[in-house]
């Protein structure tokens, strides 16, 4: 191909899609304006230019302009309501009523429609939405349409406090909350309860209806497979065989097939557009029925983000072909992301929507060129039974094995950003389930009429394909087919990632150049999930922010790499296995256990899961409180060596020593903290000092070993306790830096003020995970470079 006839390509494709170019522009700007906090007057000059450039090139002033629109919406739904009262901190009492909604994460918290706010004179009006956080000793029974009373404490939801953390501020203010309240004791009151709306009680007797049913005439399998695929199953009857079930599509990479999203929109309306190429002179009646039943599904369903884009897109694609408009695919991607995102810009962020967009815009632009060309390279059928058998298989199985490859490269490096795990298998296991699946569908809506009708006839099949689906992802889930960790896709690779779905469309069709080009996609890919990062070129400490709890990363320049303590445990991905994969890192040689606190091991058997460890080493005495069981037992189960130390013991990795100076005292105390292991790790000339949870009274015993104290870098113990640090223990260790492993607003008013004072008095540099969210400390030299993952607070 010439350049000039791929340049032709290349402008074709620009000049056809706007919408599809105005909805990627529009994405830029939400991304920018989020990024980098563009304020309102910035976007308001991109306009300006935008209607000055309009003048000689139409197509960059209507994009500039286009831009002003996304980043605009961004920035006033990221501008929190500017009212005196609503600060960091201030009380506050509000009435409203809960509103269902998905919550940023599984929990105690909910959202608070806001009507009136209490007054020192009454009650006044105020309107907005805010979230509830309600500690564990606050009763709670909280349901949609719920009229309360709460109050306490206003916070400002934080960003993201960690490489591959999330942000909680984001995921709050795309519910439209830009405040939380932190609820006090006895500060939850149940006032009333308003009846739900007419739309919402109709659909929601629908929902309940078709679940009941399936649950009636089907086994629990079937009923769950068949419910979570059909509407969704939130609330299932057996959570734990949910759970299971879940677990084997999302270890398979299949979840996409059990959960709500775009493809059951697809299949509805294929219905539809098939009955209206069938019936041609009932065309409009049959497009204007599947309209309706788009609307009903988008209700029946709540509206998800994938339902929602597909909704829309199918809605659009109806419209033009009553208009006798050839619709182009791509277009109305666009039209319907821009539909989507204009009202709802941080919508750009809901990880459903990325993956919906990503895979029907890959198997739109990349599917197409792949098949023409696999099947120029794949040997035609022959006049042998075998030959003809293959002539009439051989396009079917072209589409299926591209739509999947493509629709599997188009949604990878999303996966692999929020959740770091990606299946290549997942290709192959995707070509049977989803022949199957659209068989499910059907099937599935035939048997909940006739079970409504009191007629379950066709409950044998749907058990029999639901029953297929879950014994092949079962297979898939298993290594070495299912998911495996991965590292996040670095930003260079974004980019290109892109150009590698669009670029074989452009090459010439029928020859191995866009099968060349994906392969070499699919190889960047791949390599980038499993490099790890270089070594640090200096002995670097890094504080994981997990909270209130302690999680130390020392990475020696040598490439070694020692975690201290995993934090809490925590439902759903845990930080410090987030943050590893982000910081690219492949393998721990040793995991120290300063003490079987849950705050210091809730987290250590899914770091045990994840990553190969050298060996774990504790000093924990006989079988230890229960909090240590499951660690033992992941330990024993992974072959993981659990390996008994006490003071004086010394063990190398690579060119790091870690020294155990304590405990010094007795071992039969009762407080695990006074047996907290304290260690110092050394290389070179860079000495940081662990201290666990030790009380001052074992740390009057460790002064001792004298002169040996000495560190560059203490951990502060017990998380900044007063009962810890005393200022004999400061003026023998001698620190350039105090770091502080505790949570943001802990019930524990870590730190105390007295110990902070005693830092301040022995003028040592501070540096806090609750301030600044992962601390990272490189030792150069002699002096300790110290870094935040969040900007320094204002100085007070």
């Amino acid at each position: 191909m010439s350049l000039a006839e791929f340049s032709e390509r290349a402008d074709e494709w620009f000049r056809r899609r706007p919408c599809f170019w105005w909805a990627l522009t529009v994405m830029a700007a939400i991304a920018v304006s989020w990024a980098w906090r563009v304020p309102l007057p910035a976007w308001g000059l991109c306009l300006l230019i935008g209607m000055v450039v309009l003048r000689f090139s139409r197509i960059t002033g209507v994009l500039l302009a286009f831009a002003s629109a996304g980043g605009t919406a961004a920035a006033l739904r990221m501008t929190p309501p500017l009212e005196a009262h609503l600060r960091e901190n201030a009380p506050i009492t509000l009435s409203g009523v809960i509103r269902r909604d998905r919550l940023p994460e599984h929990g105690r918290r909910v959202i608070l429609e806001a009507a009136w706010r209490r007054t020192p004179t009454g009650w006044t009006e105020q309107a907005g939405r805010f979230g509830l956080t309600v500690p564990e000793e606050v009763p709670l029974e909280a349901r949609p349409g719920d009229v309360v009373e709460v109050s306490g404490l206003l916070r400002v939801p934080p960003p993201a406090t960690y490489p591959g953390g999330p942000s909680q501020r984001l995921e709050w203010l795309r519910r439209g909350v830009p405040f939380l309240i932190r609820v006090r004791p006895r500060g939850y009151v149940l006032v009333g309860r308003l009846p739900p709306s007419g739309v919402a009680a109709f659909f929601g007797r629908c929902r309940t209806a078709v679940l009941a049913a399936n649950r009636r005439t089907l086994s629990p399998t079937a009923a769950h497979i068949a419910n979570d695929f059909l509407i969704g199953d939130e609330d299932p009857p057996d959570p734990g065989l949910a759970r299971r079930i879940d677990s084997a599509f999302r270890d398979s990479g299949t979840i996409h097939l059990l959960v709500v999203s775009g493809t059951q929109v697809s299949l509805v309306l294929a219905l539809f557009l098939l009955a209206g190429q069938r019936l041609h002179r009932f065309r409009f009646l049959c497009w204007g029925v599947g309209g309706l039943a788009l609307v009903a599904y988008f209700f029946l369903t709540d509206g998800s983000a994938p339902v929602s884009r597909a909704a829309v897109m199918g809605s659009v694609f109806l419209i033009g072909r009553a208009l006798q408009r050839e619709a182009d695919l791509e277009n109305c991607l666009g039209l319907a992301a821009l539909i989507l995102l204009i009202p709802d810009p941080l919508g750009l962020f809901d990880i459903g929507f990325q993956l919906s967009f990503l895979a029907v815009w890959s198997l739109v632009r990349l599917s197409p060129a792949l098949e023409r060309s696999l099947l120029a390279v794949l040997p035609p059928g022959g006049a042998s039974p075998h030959g003809k058998v293959w002539t009439v298989f051989r396009r079917p199985l072209a589409v299926a094995f591209t739509g999947c490859v493509a629709a599997h490269l188009g949604v990878l490096p999303v996966l692999e950003h929020h959740f770091h795990q990606a299946s290549w298998f997942s290709i192959l296991a995707n070509l049977p389930m989803i022949a199957i699946s659209g068989i499910l569908m059907a099937a599935s809506i035939a048997h909940l009429i006739g079970a409504l009708c009191g007629l379950p006839l066709l409950a044998p099949a749907v058990e029999l394909l639901s029953g297929s689906l879950h014994a092949i992802a079962a297979l898939f889930s298993q290594p070495p087919l299912g998911t495996a960790g991965v590292f996040p896709p670095p930003p260079w690779l974004w980019p290109l990632a892109f150009l590698g779905i669009a670029l074989p469309s452009w090459l010439k069709q029928g020859t191995r150049a866009p099968l060349l080009a994906t392969s070499t996609l699919a190889g960047m890919l791949f390599l980038s999930e499993r490099v790890p990062a270089p070594s640090p070129d200096a002995p670097t400490v890094r504080a994981l922010d997990v909270g209130q709890g302690d999680a130390l990363l020392l990475q020696g320049a040598d490439g070694s790499n020692v975690l201290v303590d995993a934090g809490p445990g925590v439902f759903g991905p845990h930080p410090v296995v987030r943050a590893l994969r982000a910081l690219r890192v492949k393998r721990l040689d040793a995991v120290v256990v300063s003490h079987p606190h849950a705050d210091h091991i809730g987290g250590l058997t899914q770091v045990l899961a994840h990553f190969p460890v050298g060996a774990v080493l504790h000093d924990v005495a006989g079988a230890g409180p229960e909090a240590w069981w499951p660690v033992r037992d992941a330990a024993l189960r992974r072959g993981v060596p659990l390996v008994d130390v006490a003071a004086g013991d010394q063990l190398q990795f690579g060119a790091s020593t870690v020294s155990f100076l304590g405990p010094l005292g007795r071992t039969d105390v009762d407080d695990l903290n006074e047996r907290s292991l304290v260690a110092l790790w050394h290389q070179g000339g860079a000495r940081v000092l662990l201290t666990g949870d030790a009380p001052a009274t074992e740390e009057s015993e460790l002064l001792r070993w004298g002169s040996n104290l000495r560190a560059d870098v203490l951990k502060v113990a017990h998380h900044g306790s007063r009962e810890s640090t005393e200022s004999s223990w400061l003026r023998a260790v001698s620190p350039k830096v105090a770091l502080i492993s505790c949570g943001r607003y802990n019930r524990y008013d870590h730190p105390a003020p007295e110990l902070l004072e005693r830092l301040q008095a022995a003028r040592i540099p501070i540096a806090r995970t609750d301030e600044r969210g992962m601390i990272t400390l490189a030792i150069k030299q002699g002096r300790v470079h110290v870094s935040g993952y969040l900007q320094p607070p204002p100085v007070r």
